[in-house]
């Protein structure tokens, strides 16, 4: 599995991720303190996972696709609408 890039960063309410595997793949979503906030499981073609449920903060996005993971650490910025 080649590293994903997940953009932007920082986001408000959408990630788009962007991988070079067609597998299905599992998003976790972890706090620092490690207390899990989203798991979704996505197939190979998706690429925008909405996150407006997420409060403001700093967050680990893994992701685990063919027994391989990859994390990166996104931060939520509030949306000012």
């Amino acid at each position: 599995m080649g590293k994903p890039l997940i953009y932007p960063n920082p986001f408000v309410d959408e990630v788009s991720i962007s991988r070079n595997f067609p597998e299905d793949f599992t998003l976790v979503i972890t706090d620092l303190e490690g207390k899990m906030h989203f798991l979704h499981t996505y197939p190979g073609n998706q690429g925008k996972v909405m996150l407006e449920q997420l409060q403001a903060g700093t967050y680990i996005f893994k992701i685990i696709s063919n027994g391989k993971s990859f994390e990166e650490k996104m931060i939520k910025i509030q949306n000012h609408k």
